[in-house]
Parts: structure tokens; sequence; C-alpha cells
């Protein structure tokens, strides 16, 4: 994995992405081609469909940081996104009955970088209904 490589989403997420419904313009696509079939990471990419190219957003860490929110709307949950032991993690945390000095993980995604992980998130809480693309910050 190179480095532009490492500040993007995964092919998997970004096709993932797409599948639930965001469909937003990014500074770089995983392009692939049907004649070769591989993937690659390009910048803004427009083309003529009958190329046999079909490219997909790739939402880099700055782009799905603005998607995700940093406190939901519906209280008492927090998100936090944070680098420990070489990893990315993303958690999502409700308070407890103790109140808001009490925090306790609702859900946790880890993963090797931090585009990844934010992507992962993204997915996690559309697919679990707690954002809609309507409301996501657009």
């Amino acid at each position: 994995m190179n480095k532009l490589e490492r500040k993007v989403c995964s092919v998997e997420q970004a096709k993932t992405l797409f599948k639930l419904g965001l469909c937003l313009n990014s500074s770089l696509y995983w392009v692939h081609n049907k004649y070769t079939n591989d993937w690659d990471l390009l910048p803004l990419f427009h083309h003529s469909d009958d190329l046999g190219i079909k490219d997909i957003p790739a939402y880099d860490v700055a782009e799905l940081g603005m998607l995700l929110p940093e406190i939901f709307e519906l209280k008492p949950y927090r998100c936090l996104c944070f680098k420990k032991d070489g990893s990315w993690i993303y958690t999502i945390q409700n308070c407890t009955e103790n109140g808001m000095e009490d925090w306790e993980d609702f859900i946790t995604i880890v993963e090797n970088t931090e585009a990844k992980v934010k992507a992962a998130s993204l997915i996690r809480m559309i697919e679990r209904r707690f954002l809609t693309i309507e409301n996501l910050k657009l």
C-alpha cells in the first residue's frame, strides 16, 4: 500500500458507501478498467462509459471526517477517533446511568489507517441507521 492509498478508504469501502447511496465528489477516485481488471487511485476522473472504465469516489481522511458526527444529535452518545499501538480506533460511546462523567463503549472499530477506520465507522452507522445519507453533514 503506497502513501496515497493510506490516506483514502479502500476500494471495498468505497463500493459499499456507493451502494449505500453516498456519491459525493472527491479529490481522488478508485478507477476500474475492465480490460486490465485493476483498480487504480487517480485524481478527479471524468470519462466516457464507452471506454470501459468505472470510477468510485475514494474519500480521504478529511472528506470522511467532515461526514462523521463529533457528537450525535441524540444524546447521550459521543464519538472518538484516536491512534493506539499502531492501530486507528473509532468508538461510539454512550453515557452510563452515572451521568455524563461515565462513558462506555457502544461500538468500536479498529483499522490500520485513519481513512479506513473512518470509512468503516461511517458504513456501520449508516447500516445500523444511526445516520442516513440525507442527514450527513454534506
